[in-house]
Order: C-alpha cells, then sequence, then structure tokens
C-alpha cells in the first residue's frame, strides 16, 4: 500500500470514483466540487501494490481565525474508500497518512463529515454545529426588490463577510478568489449569490441553491434581522419552503417564530499539537472541544469546500 497525490490525468476517473462512493450526493454537487475546487495536488489517494485507487481524500489547506491569531489548518472535505474495498481497514490507513502528513505541519486538522463518532478514535471531536430552519414563505413580511444585488462584486463580498465574522470565532479567512469559485460551484448546482445594498453599501449577502419547490440557502450573512428578511423574502418567491443553514447561535427564531429547527454536526477538529496549542493560547485544554469553546465567542463556519 502506498499514499500519494492524484495525478493530472487522473481527473475523470477521480470523478467516476466519488460518483461512485457518494450515491446519496445528487450528481450535479460531485460535478460542481471538481468545476470550482478539485485540484490533484491537494487530494491524496491510497493505491494497492497493483496501483489501482482503494480511497480518496481531499484536503484544502485553509487559514482558520481563532481567538485573534490566524493558523494555517487543513480541511479535509471529502474522504472515501471505494465501495469494493470498504471494511477492509483502508479507510484507517488513509485518514492515518493524511494525518501523519499534516500533524507534522499544521497545528489543527479539521473534517467536515456527518458521522462524527467514526472519526472518534483518530482524535477528532465534533467542535461546530449548524442549525437548519425550516421556514414558511408564506409567513414572512414581503419586500420590495429595491437594494437587491444579483452576484455582488467579490471585494464587495468580501467586506460584508469580514464585517459579519468579526462577531464570530472559528471561521476561514476568504478573498476575492475564494467568492469567485463559490460562484462557480453554486451555479453548477442551480444555486446564486444574492446581495442587498443600503446607500450603496452591500450590508448582506445570500447563498442559496433553488429546487423544485424550496430553496435551500447554505450561507447568509447580513447587518441586522431586516436584511436577512429581505433576502430571504426575495429568494422565496413561488416556493412553498426555506431550508436555512445557520451558526447555531443565531437564534432565528426569535426573528421568525414560526421557524422550526433541527441541530446538526457540521466540523470536526482535531489538535495536533496539544503541548503547542496551550502554548500559543496560554491556556489548558482537554480537548478539541474545549479548545474550541475556550474563546467565549460563538463559532462559526459554514465552509463546505
Amino acid at each position: 500500500m502506498k499514499i500519494d497525490r492524484a495525478k493530472v490525468s487522473e481527473r475523470e476517473l477521480m470523478l467516476r470514483y466519488f460518483k461512485e462512493s457518494f450515491p446519496e450526493t445528487h450528481g450535479k454537487e460531485i460535478e460542481a466540487f471538481f468545476h470550482a475546487f478539485y485540484k490533484p495536488e491537494e487530494t491524496f489517494v491510497l493505491r494497492n501494490h497493483q496501483n489501482e485507487i482503494m480511497g480518496v481524500a481531499s484536503v484544502r489547506p485553509k487559514i482558520l481565525r481563532l481567538n485573534h491569531k490566524n493558523l494555517k489548518v487543513s480541511y479535509i472535505n471529502r474522504i472515501f474508500t471505494r465501495p469494493k474495498y470498504q471494511g477492509l481497514g483502508n479507510m484507517n490507513l488513509l485518514i492515518e497518512g493524511v494525518l501523519n502528513y499534516y500533524s507534522k505541519t499544521d497545528l489543527i486538522t479539521l473534517l467536515r463529515v456527518y458521522e462524527p463518532k467514526i472519526f472518534e478514535k483518530f482524535g477528532f471531536e465534533n467542535v461546530i454545529n449548524i442549525g437548519k430552519y425550516t421556514i414558511n414563505p408564506s409567513k414572512l413580511p414581503r419586500f420590495g426588490v429595491e437594494g437587491i444585488v444579483p452576484s455582488p462584486r467579490n471585494h464587495n463580498l468580501v467586506s460584508t463577510y469580514q464585517r459579519f465574522t468579526q462577531h464570530f470565532d472559528g471561521f476561514f479567512l476568504r478573498n476575492e478568489e475564494d467568492f469567485e469559485n463559490m460562484k462557480k460551484y453554486y451555479s453548477h448546482q442551480n444555486g446564486n449569490i444574492i446581495g442587498l445594498k443600503v446607500k450603496n453599501e452591500l450590508v448582506g449577502y445570500c447563498v442559496y441553491i433553488t429546487h423544485a419547490a424550496h430553496v435551500e440557502v447554505m450561507e447568509c450573512v447580513y447587518d441586522k434581522s431586516s436584511t436577512l428578511l429581505q433576502m430571504l423574502s426575495f429568494i422565496s418567491k413561488g416556493k412553498n419552503r426555506i431550508v436555512l443553514n445557520v451558526s447555531e447561535k443565531e437564534n432565528i427564531e426569535k426573528i421568525i417564530p414560526h421557524a422550526t429547527k433541527i441541530s446538526k454536526p457540521f466540523m470536526l477538529a482535531r489538535i495536533n499539537d496539544k503541548d503547542l496549542f496551550e502554548r500559543l493560547y496560554d491556556i489548558k485544554i482537554i480537548s478539541s472541544y474545549s479548545a474550541f469553546k475556550a474563546f467565549g465567542k460563538p463559532l462559526f463556519n459554514r465552509d463546505f469546500q
């Protein structure tokens, strides 16, 4: 067995294996990932002695903002073993290989999964949850379209994101390229980004995917509740339901009393060097969970990629 990086020539093969290994995921979402984010140099591959691909891990470099410090971290956003190689310990080999590599360079490794318990034995703990709200658009106040901006400029999105995340911790820094890639990713899935301008300043934006009967909001950034309501009102025209994903500490039910909420795990973390983390922040921690909860600010992270 060996672990190396994907080859440029293996792109179409990788796309096929991703679809094969995530049958519950809509094919357009995987195609969108390859269109906007896939890079062979960020893709670790577990191969057998015949050089067949057995498993794949997509690992993106990120800059995490945590308690006023910018930390270089590794973010595993997709990891799988191909169906015919599952149940043989190959996932363990792949994860251990990735962690061995990044433990030498990054203080923290993050992981986005839906089954946190599977990864606990590798030192990962769930540190960020999301609130998923279901909203009836007919019960929202109605607004005009004044100020609504289709596909806001990337530099304005960066500024709005920076103002919003001042209230949070645990988020990734973003630049204009990040937002350009987000636009590519969501447009490939019948998605869009709209914004709201007041006095020529972008005060909020909404990233969403349109489905036949409902709209799902993947990320919403806003300065006040009326901004959120106006954007939700605009994108939900003709739909019977809104699914709104927000940070766990955003109390949407205070703004929209009829909204129903479920909480879901979103991001796991592993502190690769506990002693270094404690020296850096001059604190004592018990676990990754306690490390992320140590600083008082609510946590926000909506990066799927």
